[in-house]
């Protein structure tokens, strides 16, 4: 029965490594973004400011706001375009929320 079988996996494999553990496959993802990820070229032209009718005040954003989020996603739904699905977002959500709210 598809309804009683969870979206997130049981392990991960990353490289030669395979975890079951919630943190260390948190970690498995942060080496992987890490590796992929490439700092802006500080070279290209500034962009250009844009005036709305829009001002914030404030912004607050907590790390208990996002993991409330991550909880909330559907484990059913599909990858994003980052090619993640909900299920393991929801399942590694009290690692990556702290980290998230930096973003």
């Amino acid at each position: 029965d598809l309804r009683r079988r969870s979206s997130v996996p049981s392990e991960m494999n990353f490289g030669d490594s395979v975890s079951s553990h919630p943190g260390t496959m948190c970690n498995m993802f942060s080496t992987f973004f890490s590796s992929v990820y490439a700092p802006a070229d500080n070279s290209s032209p500034a962009t250009k400011a844009y005036e709305t009718p829009f001002t914030f005040s404030e912004v607050l954003v907590t790390a208990e706001a996002i993991n409330k989020r991550l909880k909330a996603l559907d484990a059913s739904k599909g990858c994003g375009p980052d090619n993640i699905t909900p299920g393991v977002l929801k399942h590694c959500r009290a690692e990556l929320a702290p980290i998230l709210l930096f973003l």
